[in-house]
């Protein structure tokens, strides 16, 4: 056994379940998600942290100066809350970086002119490994989110 938890669970909601870390230092993540459908024009995001080794993290949405940065000191194991943004603004830019630490002095991920992302739609952003061994390079995944029943 490398990790157990119970939680209650509603029909017609979906969940996530996660593990991270290593066998000796796991984490399991369950919580439900919100399937609440963002503000008319606005998408909805959330992002998490799955890699140990890596510090905390912030991510700027739509640009690379303070009034940018969304969420602050993400650390491995947690989720943001979620954070609407305009489409506009997630075209411009997508850009994490280590927390306390400007787009200009470091960046670990910079997307630029996105046009992935769709108004109405609900996106989880993920910080993590290519596979579950450390060596395999820092990457950033983007999943949809369900929205709705």
């Amino acid at each position: 056994l490398i990790q157990s938890d119970t939680c209650k669970v509603e029909q017609n909601n979906y969940y996530l379940a996660c593990l991270m870390g290593s066998r000796e230092d796991s984490v399991l993540l369950l919580e439900a998600m919100d399937l609440d459908p963002p503000s008319l024009g606005k998408i909805k995001l959330r992002f998490m942290h799955t890699d140990m080794e890596l510090g905390p993290v912030d991510v700027y949405i739509g640009g690379s100066s303070a009034e940018h940065k969304l969420v602050s000191g993400l650390s491995f194991s947690e989720i943001s809350n979620y954070i609407e943004a305009s489409e506009e603004a997630l075209w411009e830019s997508l850009i994490i970086t280590p927390a306390n630490s400007s787009p200009a002095e470091m960046t670990l991920f910079s997307f630029l002119a996105n046009n992935i992302f769709e108004t109405g739609q609900v996106y989880m952003g993920v910080v993590g490994h290519k596979t579950n061994s450390p060596s395999s390079g820092l990457q950033f995944f983007l999943y949809e989110h369900p929205v709705g029943l």
